[in-house]
């Protein structure tokens, strides 16, 4: 997957969610730094009319 902002490659990261104590996986630019998540993902897909699954979207659309 492309960013959305400078086109470059988005890699998988494993980031630290204080709040809910656990491990949340996102997509990072390698190019600008552009973060996206799944709750960015489930905005998105409920502005488009919903996606079933947003988590195994984002882990797919990064690793293409």
């Amino acid at each position: 997957m492309t960013c959305q902002r400078c086109f470059g490659r988005l890699r998988m990261v494993k980031l630290w969610d204080d709040m809910l104590k656990v491990d949340v996986w996102s997509c990072s630019c390698i190019n600008c730094g552009d973060m996206i998540d799944r709750v960015i993902l489930q905005n998105r897909a409920s502005q488009r009319g919903g996606v079933a699954s947003c988590t195994a979207v984002a882990k797919a659309s990064c690793r293409s």
